[in-house]
């Protein structure tokens, strides 16, 4: 069977048919009961029925914290040529290691550096990953733009880490984008390709507005 499109009056959003702000009907008789006139435009939030009117406003989090996630499958290598394999996948990217290197991955953070008229603090760096037995997370830093305001070295984490947390010292005032940086080892003797792999499901930094 055709699936007819939605036309240019309406669109769909969270599974509700919406006006669109430019249009004053929608003339699709498919939907006449559920398409609400002008002056009953509703749009479900969790702070009620009020559209933010801008992003800062939205986020209303100057006095609390809050985190910026980015999923595993970002993740940018710095040394292509010590890695035999790099997998995006939908729950983690997996990364298989060469014996007897190392390599550095990047995960940038969506970054909000004022809020309500405040400079937001970082915090911590929260890294979701696990290794096998021949493979390390060896150093987990933070840049804000070009500045290092957090190291954590020689930190040589194996195994389920599905919640770790790096804390940024004195949590300073955000100045540009922030980049994690996750350093990763590969041990040599490996008994196999599997032996030398990490997945990493997501990267996130926790911010402060205050």
């Amino acid at each position: 069977a055709m699936v007819r499109p939605v036309p240019d009056e309406c669109f769909i959003e969270d599974f509700t048919i919406v006006l669109s702000p430019s249009r004053s009907h929608c003339t699709d008789t498919r939907f006449p009961a559920i398409i609400p006139s002008e002056s009953e435009w509703r749009f479900p939030t969790p702070e009620g029925n009020q559209i933010p009117t801008s992003t800062q406003e939205g986020l209303n989090m100057a006095d609390g914290t809050y985190v910026e996630w980015v999923h595993g499958s970002t993740m940018q290598v710095e040394y292509l040529s010590r890695i035999t394999a790099v997998r995006h996948t939908g729950p983690f990217v997996r990364i298989e290691g060469a014996g007897g290197q190392n390599t550095w991955v990047h995960f940038p953070i969506p970054t909000l550096a004022v809020s309500n008229g405040k400079a937001t603090r970082a915090q911590a760096a929260l890294v979701s990953f696990r290794t096998r037995s021949h493979a390390t997370v060896h150093e987990v830093i933070v840049y804000d733009g070009e500045k290092r305001i957090a190291e954590h070295m020689a930190v040589d984490l194996q195994g389920d880490n599905l919640d770790a947390r790096f804390e940024i010292p004195d949590s300073p005032e955000v100045q540009r984008g922030l980049n994690v940086t996750v350093g990763v080892t590969f041990a040599d003797g490996a008994p196999d390709t599997r032996a030398m792999q990490i997945e990493i499901v997501g990267v996130g930094v926790e911010f402060s507005g205050q």
